[in-house]
This record gives C-alpha cells, sequence and structure tokens, in this order.
C-alpha cells in the first residue's frame, strides 16, 4: 500500500512539473505569436548610450532606466489591435506600468527593425543598443538615417533674430542680429543700434520619459539666461526659440 502511494505521489509531481512547463511554453508562445520577441533588447533614447533607455526581455517584460541608470519602472509590453476610420485595423506595441498607459508604439514595417517612433508624432525616439553612439544626438532625426551629433560649433555664423507678425502669422519680422563665433561667444545687436554679448552653450531639457532634448541656450556676460532655442537637423538654418514657434533665427541667407 505505501508503495502504490509513493508511486501516485512521484506521478502527481510530475504532472505537474510538466503542467508547469506547458504553461510556460504556451506564454512564451503567446509572446512570440503577439511579436513580443522582436522588441528583446535594450533601447536607447535617441540612439545615445548616455540617455535613458528601455530593457525588454522574452516575456514582454519592461524596465525602464533614466539616463543616471536609475529604475524609473518595470512594466509590461502588450500588442493591442486599433481601428483606423476607414475601418482597416492594425496593432500598436504599448507598455504598461501596472494598469497605466506608458508609452505605445506602431508596429515596425521591416523585418530587421532597430528604431522605435512613439505613436502618430514620432516625438520619442528609441534606438536598439547595437545600433547607438555614445555621445549625445538629435532627438528628432525622423528621416530614420544615423544619429548626428550636435555641437556648438554647428551653429558659428551671422543670424537674424525674427519675430512673428501678429497680424499674419505666416510672416515673421527682423528684432536685431545675433552673430555666434567659433569660441561659442555671441554678439547681440538690437534694432535700435544696442550691443550686447554672451556665450552660448548646448544643454539639455528633460522630460518625465527620460527624453533629453538638445538645446541651444544663450546666456548674457552677467551669466542670466537671454533665449533658449532648439536645433533640428533636417531645418539647419533655423532656430526656434522657446515652445511657442513665435521667434527664431534664421541663418542670414539661410531662407
Amino acid at each position: 500500500m505505501k508503495k502504490s502511494i509513493v508511486l501516485l505521489s512521484l506521478f502527481a509531481a510530475a504532472a505537474l512539473v510538466f503542467a508547469g512547463c506547458t504553461q510556460a511554453g504556451k506564454e512564451n508562445k503567446q509572446n512570440d505569436d503577439a511579436g513580443i520577441s522582436k522588441f528583446v533588447g535594450d533601447w536607447y533614447v535617441d540612439g545615445s548610450l548616455e540617455n535613458g533607455h528601455l530593457e525588454i526581455d522574452a516575456d514582454g517584460h519592461v524596465t525602464s532606466y533614466s539616463y543616471e541608470d536609475t529604475v524609473n519602472y518595470e512594466g509590461e509590453l502588450k500588442r493591442e489591435e486599433y481601428e483606423n476610420p476607414d475601418g482597416t485595423k492594425g496593432y500598436l506595441y504599448n507598455i504598461y506600468d501596472g494598469s497605466e498607459f506608458v508609452i505605445g508604439f506602431y508596429e515596425p514595417e521591416e523585418e530587421d527593425f532597430y528604431e522605435l517612433y512613439s505613436g502618430q508624432d514620432g516625438e520619442v525616439h528609441y534606438v536598439r543598443k547595437d545600433h547607438c553612439t555614445q555621445g549625445p544626438s538629435t532627438d528628432n532625426n525622423s528621416s530614420g538615417d544615423e544619429t548626428v551629433e550636435i555641437s556648438c560649433a554647428m551653429i558659428v555664423g551671422d543670424w537674424d533674430y525674427q519675430v512673428m507678425d501678429q497680424n499674419d502669422t505666416e510672416n515673421f519680422t527682423d528684432n536685431g542680429h545675433v552673430v555666434i563665433n567659433e569660441d561659442g561667444s555671441y554678439t547681440y545687436t538690437s534694432p535700435d543700434g544696442n550691443i550686447s554679448t554672451g556665450s552660448v552653450r548646448l544643454e539639455y531639457e528633460e522630460y518625465s520619459d527620460d527624453t533629453r532634448l538638445p538645446m541651444f541656450n544663450f546666456y548674457s556676460d552677467d551669466d542670466s539666461f537671454w533665449i533658449g532655442s532648439y536645433y533640428d537637423e533636417n531645418d539647419p538654418d533655423t532656430l526656434w526659440i522657446g515652445n511657442g514657434g513665435e521667434e527664431r533665427l534664421v541663418k542670414t541667407g539661410g531662407h
């Protein structure tokens, strides 16, 4: 009788182990069917190893790290269906921190993709680690080409300071002139001929999702902040000042 009990216990244990393996196999199969395995790896903001990144494993588990390599959150990558206004359907790969949505990516068309863009605007850009660079790069590289390292040397030259015409937002009027020198210093001449000087610094605007947006900020000689501008590699002759799009620096002869 005791032998029978032992044998039954062994069979029960084996059944449990088999069931556990089967369940794990089902989960991996579901992840494969959902395309999660294509996202496995480390993904860095704007393709720079100095930025924050996402670590995604084969089970769809996501760990978000800041640029200081501290953990922001741990979540899950899910494949979810959406429907377009014309009735066609597609898939989004969305990351959740518990029940809270964090960020989503459209299903990449390429088989061997190495870049991810968030939502329709593509504002947040991730690059798989093996295609990253060591230094900072522009985050608005919408062309998908290789990342571009930036420096103050890229904006050396003469620039017209322009302000949007409030009566006609398509037009801009001149509001002085800026000369940026190779040593990072600048000279601003106002419309009435007043001159002020200072320095230009490459700095970063940081967001809660670890995006680091490069900016060229202008400081007066007394170290007080004057203006901050955004650089777009697709339009290198324009530096947009602030977030409103109402002021800009345009390279002389650039437009």
